[in-house]
């Protein structure tokens, strides 16, 4: 699997943010409206201005 990488042009700069996943947890006992179980993703974005 890939790490998620968005890369945004302006001018002669090139913004890079790469986004980590460090945990998914998963609530089966909790169910939202339409009976999906909650879930909390947590990330960590890394950013370089070139």
């Amino acid at each position: 699997m890939r790490k998620p990488k968005l890369e945004i042009r302006v001018g002669d700069r090139v913004i890079g943010a790469t986004l980590e996943v460090t945990n998914i947890t998963v609530f089966p006992d909790l169910r939202d409206q339409s009976g999906s179980p909650c879930v909390i993703a947590s990330w960590v974005v890394f950013q370089t201005v070139r």
